[in-house]
């Protein structure tokens, strides 16, 4: 049986990772803005973990995909190359702390 797939369906804006080529951030367009918060800190905890583990991502390619929080079962699914995250916890550009709690359960999803 299949336990790891995550899968998300919708009209969403695709933002590559600034930093990492094999790293694609997902959200629906109108909260582009927020997700562009979140994508140029990521690869910091991605990084991070290749650099403890002394071992490269395990799958070609990782997809962050945010989603409306109708659509979410949790706020973080991690699957396979793939992890589906309740948009609820994107942060507000403007406020400087806003993007913690984001940050952090996006980083565990990858672990």
């Amino acid at each position: 049986p299949c336990s790891h797939l995550a899968l998300a369906v919708g009209p969403f804006a695709a933002l590559p990772d600034p930093r990492s080529d094999n790293v694609t951030h997902f959200a629906p367009p109108e909260l582009l803005d927020q997700l562009k918060t979140v994508a140029q800190n990521y690869n910091v905890a991605f990084g991070i973990y290749e650099d403890y583990l002394q071992s490269n991502f395990p799958y070609p390619s990782l997809q962050q995909v945010f989603v409306d929080p109708e659509s979410a079962v949790c706020s973080v699914n991690a699957g396979a190359s793939c992890n589906v995250i309740s948009a609820h916890l994107l942060p507000d550009p403007e406020v400087l702390e806003g993007g913690i709690e984001c940050r952090v359960r996006a980083a565990r999803a990858l672990a």
